[in-house]
């Protein structure tokens, strides 16, 4: 299936399930900014406009040493997305099974829910799905 040229921001700090499970789209001409902490999430905050899509995993880096840190900094950064750009869409990508966390989620309205592991063909029918390609 053909994916049409987007630009997505990736937001996961697995380096090896990036590489692998987007070639096949980035060899279509999608386009990712692939980011990995919070931190680095902020830096990018003002150009969220400039993707088409967002997918992000829920359990992330902070980017910084605290003395608490959040087990699910993902959450921050997704209600951020919602509430800049709320009709931005979001692909949640994760291994979370805790119930009140994926109701959170749920509660935010993301596109879609994908389990880790991915498939690059499952991750492209949900892109082209949510994206209407």
């Amino acid at each position: 299936m053909a994916t049409k040229k987007l630009n997505i921001l990736w937001l996961d700090d697995d380096i090896d399930i990036f590489d692998e499970v987007t070639r096949p789209m980035r060899e279509q001409g999608c386009k990712f900014k692939s980011i990995r902490s919070k931190k680095e999430f902020l830096e990018e905050i003002d150009r969220l406009n400039d993707y088409n899509l967002v997918i992000l995993d829920i359990i992330i880096p902070e980017g910084e040493i605290k003395e608490k840190q959040d087990p699910y900094p993902g959450l921050s950064v997704l209600e951020t997305i919602k509430q800049r750009t709320p009709n931005l869409p979001v692909l949640v990508l994760t291994v979370v099974t805790n119930k009140e966390v994926l109701e959170k989620i749920k509660e935010l309205r993301v596109a879609g829910l994908i389990r880790k592991p991915v498939l690059p063909s499952d991750l492209e029918n949900v892109v082209n799905s949510v994206t209407n390609s």
